[in-house]
Order: structure tokens, then C-alpha cells, then sequence
């Protein structure tokens, strides 16, 4: 009989949240977030970029003669860049054309190429000196040119060796090189997830956890310092209370989360729209037919995002980080329900909340920062999915931190099934035992009045009930 009474305050609490301003807010802006996001990919990628940023850096407009002093063995290019006029200068002219490009209003710069040890073969400078007026000459402007001349003295350093010009470009090729291990290899799409989903997920976790975890520590304050508590316990049991409001908090971040999750699958479904409608022409003509077309182009990238995300389409991986984020919430808002049970004065709250903010923050930076800086996974491995050091092993079993952990490893396929009963097992028998803490002393603690209580305290009268 202990609970008895909880739906009522389960009803009224949930109501209440989702009828509140701040819920209603957060909503809207986090969705317009979404929408806007949505917009502006679908104008990058469908309009181009240049229709949105215009054709800066296309052609240069603002520079109209480069004077060129070559103090190297590599001739000067003969083509002008653009419509600027490039004039070669000797060395004993340097000094009296800078000064002049200095202090004038002409659109004009110079360009000093010099060995960088003073000898042949070594590497070449090409130093340019811009007007002191910008509005003369803008950054843009230099940046193009410059780009244009460091390809263009290469090609004139090429062709000078007898390559042909048609081969000049296949000499500018870029060698990479990366070390990988048979069957570990991964695409560049999986080395970016495995970098970027725990950081998401870590932080989308925390955030819902934490801040709903706060309104229930100032809720269940400010009943108690405003003796409301004392009128509700005459028909409802503390513990009742206590666990209505926390059931009804879950519930109002499960709905958030719904409606956030209906406008990304609906602004995802419109983009593909788009996509197919801008151009798609090619590709149904392709594939003799619209249907076969957008058919074959959903199987492939199906089967592209199940490989780098073998996790994200498993019944079982969605059932088992659903599970975790339900015990991270209920572990997080028990404890935070347990200190605003034990506040005496609400400007007690602050400080009394010190200790789990700094538990929660500890937990969401052994689950952030390995990725964030690429250290969560022993050096030398060739799949980065792979042998996970003691910083991402501590981040998956601790469970201050495994509810921001867990969700990205299990989605990323970098945990096994047997891992992750264990790490989920050890969350739930640290929240089954807070919630049997909160059971033995909240009707004393929600009635007590006095000076904070310590943890130690707490654990005292758990073990005199």
C-alpha cells in the first residue's frame, strides 16, 4: 500500500510537464533546429553552393597587375591569371615597386619567389605583399591568386623538366597511405561515426537525463519547503508521490523524444523527395524505370548504412538502448528526487545537487572525451571499433556513465551481445538498489527539517529501518 495513490500524481505531474512552458519551448526551438538544419543540406546539396554564397573565388575581380620578382632557376609561367596582367621585375626594382604597392590605392601586389635555404632544389617561397588598403585588393582576391600561382610555378617547374602539360596534372597527384588490418577494413563513413555517435549520443543522453532529473529534485524541494508535502501525505504515501513523479518525467521525455523523432523522419522523408524529384532524372532512365531506380538506390544505401551501422536496424540493439536509457533515467532521478527530499531551505538545492552534477559530469566525459580526442581505442589498431582501452571500457561498466556509453557502442556494433547483459546487469543492480534506498528512507527524509543531509546519513537510517 506504499504506493498507493501514484497514478494520480503520475496524471497531474505528466499533464502539468508537457501543458508547461519550458516543455513547450525546448520542443519548438529543438524542432525548428531540426527543420532549419534540414533546409539549409537540402539547399547546400540540391541548389549548390555557389547559388547561396555567390561565385567568390571563381574569378577574381579586385587585382589588376601582380609584379613577379623570381630569385629561383624556375622560369616565370607565361598566362596572365584571369584578367590580371603579371609583370616580371628584377631584383633592383623590389624594393621601390613594394613601397609603391604599399602605400597606393591601385589594385595591384607583388610576388617575391625565393629558395627558402638560398639554393637550387630546395623549397620555394612565394612571398606576396598586399596594399595596405584592403579595399584596394581584398583577401579573397590574394587567396586566389596565390592559390593560382603555387600551381602554376609547380606546372612551369614541371613542364621546365621536360613532363608534357597533358601530364601535369596527373604529377600533381596526393599520395596517402594508412595501415590496416585484414578484415578490420572501414570506410571513411565509419571512421567519422565512430568519432561522432559517441559524442551524440553521450550528449543527447545527458541532456535529457540530467535536466529532467533537475525538475525533479526542484519539484519535490519546493513541495517540501512550501509544506505542500504536509497536505499531500494525508492522502497519499511519500513514496507514492515520489515515484509518480518520476514515472511521469520518463514519460514526458519519451514523448519528446517522439515528436523530435516524427520531425527528423519527417524532414529526412522530404529531403529524399527532393532528391529524387532535382535528380533522379538520370538515374530512373538508368535503371529503365522510376521504380527499379529508386528501388536499386534504396537497397544500396540501406546496405552501405548496415554495414557502418550494423547495430541501428537490430530489434534487439533499439530494445537494449531503450532498456538503458529507462534505467540511466531512473537511477539519475531517484537520486536527484532523494536530495530534493533532503533540502530543508530551496537555497539549499544548489549546493545540494553539487555532488550528482559532478557524478553525472564525470559520467558524460569518460563517454565524451575519448572520442572527441580519438583516444578510446588502443594505439596501433587498424579498426577503430576495435580493442577499446581502459578509458571506453570504464565508460561502458561504470554506471554513472553507461547510460551516455552504452547507447553508441551497441548502435556502432562495437560490443558484443555477453558485454552488454553484463554492463546493462550492473546498471540495473545499482538502480534496483537505489530505488530500494529511496524506499527505506524517503517518508523520513521528505518529513525531516534541519541541516542537509549527508550521504552518510542517508545510509544510516537505510540500515536502522
Amino acid at each position: 500500500m506504499r504506493f498507493k495513490g501514484w497514478k494520480h500524481i503520475f496524471s497531474f505531474t505528466y499533464l502539468q510537464q508537457v501543458k508547461s512552458k519550458g516543455f513547450i519551448a525546448s520542443t519548438v526551438i529543438i524542432c525548428v533546429l531540426i527543420i532549419a538544419i534540414a533546409a539549409l543540406i537540402g539547399v547546400l546539396s540540391f541548389s549548390g553552393i555557389e547559388d547561396v554564397f555567390g561565385e567568390e573565388n571563381s574569378e577574381t575581380k579586385g587585382l589588376d597587375t601582380l609584379y613577379i620578382c623570381n630569385e629561383t632557376q624556375i622560369p616565370d609561367f607565361d598566362a596572365s591569371i584571369s584578367d590580371i596582367h603579371c609583370v616580371s621585375i628584377d631584383k633592383s626594382k623590389l624594393e621601390g615597386i613594394q613601397e609603391t604597392v604599399k602605400t597606393g590605392d591601385k589594385a595591384e601586389a607583388v610576388l617575391h619567389v625565393i629558395y627558402e635555404n638560398g639554393e637550387k632544389g630546395g623549397n620555394v617561397r612565394l612571398k606576396f605583399y598586399r596594399p595596405m588598403n584592403k579595399e584596394a585588393v581584398s583577401d579573397n582576391d590574394m587567396d586566389y591568386v596565390a592559390s593560382e600561382c603555387r600551381y602554376l610555378f609547380k606546372a612551369s617547374l614541371l613542364t621546365s623538366l621536360g613532363v608534357d602539360m597533358e601530364d601535369v596534372g596527373l604529377a600533381e597527384t596526393v599520395f596517402s597511405s594508412e595501415i590496416s588490418v585484414y578484415g578490420e577494413e572501414m570506410s571513411e563513413f565509419r571512421e567519422m561515426l565512430n568519432i561522432v555517435a559517441p559524442m551524440l549520443f553521450a550528449a543527447i543522453m545527458f541532456m535529457f537525463i540530467i535536466s529532467y532529473a533537475q525538475i525533479i529534485a526542484q519539484s519535490v524541494a519546493m513541495e517540501k519547503t512550501s509544506r505542500v508535502i504536509e497536505l499531500l501525505i494525508t492522502s497519499v504515501r511519500p513514496l507514492a508521490i515520489v515515484m509518480g513523479k518520476v514515472f511521469a518525467m520518463l514519460l514526458v521525455v519519451l514523448t519528446q523524444i517522439v515528436i523530435i523523432g516524427a520531425v527528423v523522419g519527417a524532414s529526412v522523408g522530404i529531403l529524399s523527395l527532393i532528391a529524387v524529384s532535382a535528380g533522379g532524372g538520370e538515374l530512373i532512365n538508368a535503371a529503365q524505370g522510376a521504380g527499379e531506380a529508386i528501388q536499386a538506390a534504396d537497397i544500396s544505401w540501406q546496405s552501405e548504412l548496415s554495414k557502418a551501422v550494423p547495430g541501428l536496424f537490430e530489434p534487439i540493439s533499439i530494445i537494449a538502448i531503450i532498456v538503458i536509457f529507462l534505467l540511466g533515467f531512473l537511477f539519475y532521478s531517484l537520486l536527484a528526487a532523494l536530495i530534493g527530499a533532503g533540502i530543508s531551505r530551496s537555497e539549499d538545492l544548489a549546493a545540494g545537487m553539487q555532488p550528482l552534477a559532478l557524478i553525472s559530469l564525470l559520467g558524460f566525459f569518460l563517454s565524451y572525451l575519448p572520442a572527441a580526442f580519438n583516444m578510446g581505442y588502443s594505439a596501433g589498431s587498424g579498426d577503430l571499433a576495435a580493442e577499446p582501452n581502459v578509458i571506453m571500457i570504464a565508460a561502458r561498466y561504470l554506471p554513472i556513465s553507461s547510460p551516455f556509453a552504452l547507447p553508441s557502442a551497441i548502435v556502432l556494433g562495437q560490443m558484443g551481445a555477453a558485454e552488454i547483459i553484463i554492463s546493462t546487469l550492473i546498471l540495473a543492480l545499482l538502480t534496483l538498489g537505489t530505488m530500494l534506498l529511496v524506499a527505506k528512507v524517503y517518508e523520513n527524509i521528505i518529513l525531516y527539517s534541519g541541516s542537509a543531509l549527508k550521504l552518510g546519513q542517508i545510509i544510516k537510517m537505510a540500515k536502522s529501518k
